[in-house]
């Protein structure tokens, strides 16, 4: 039952994540299959190309609030498993999740609260920027790219 209920709550989690990191995946794999070789090397780096689509204090307050859960959790054993593309989920421990549940909770209560949400209009107005200026690119080089996040990016 615990682990069903944390599951759901990574759910919820996952969507904050998944905005900023389905964007670079999309980038990457649409640069890479280009051909661009110079770009393909970039992608093998790691260069992590994206917008700032929230603004810096609510990005930075959930940053924190992650950064707590995965001290709790590291700290309480669970480790971290690589998946594709650079991402990563822990281990399943239930003792870990068990101990850390408080922290969790305190992801999900503000990727929920409207101190979060308040910024979703904009979020959704500057993916869309993004996407339709990466779209038009002749040669989507780093350059070009780096120049639509920065565009794209959140205005504070």
């Amino acid at each position: 039952m615990r682990r069903t209920l944390v599951r759901k709550r990574w759910t919820a989690l996952l969507l904050a994540f998944a905005l900023s990191f389905g964007a670079w995946m999309l980038i990457t794999s649409s640069r890479s299959s280009a051909g661009h070789a110079a770009n393909a090397r970039a992608d093998a780096a790691g260069k992590n190309i994206r917008p700032r689509i929230k603004p810096r204090a609510v990005q930075a307050k959930l940053e924190r609030l992650n950064q707590k859960y995965d001290d709790c959790m590291t700290s309480n054993g669970a480790a971290h498993v690589d998946l594709a593309g650079g991402a990563w989920t822990y281990q399943d421990d239930e003792a870990a999740a068990t101990a850390c549940a408080k922290d969790l909770d305190a992801i999900e209560a503000y990727a929920n609260s409207p101190e979060y949400h308040s910024s979703d209009a904009m979020t959704h107005k500057l993916l869309k920027q993004f996407w339709d200026c990466v779209g038009s690119l002749p040669a989507q080089t780093d350059a070009a790219v780096q120049a639509c996040a920065d565009r794209a990016s959140y205005p504070d």
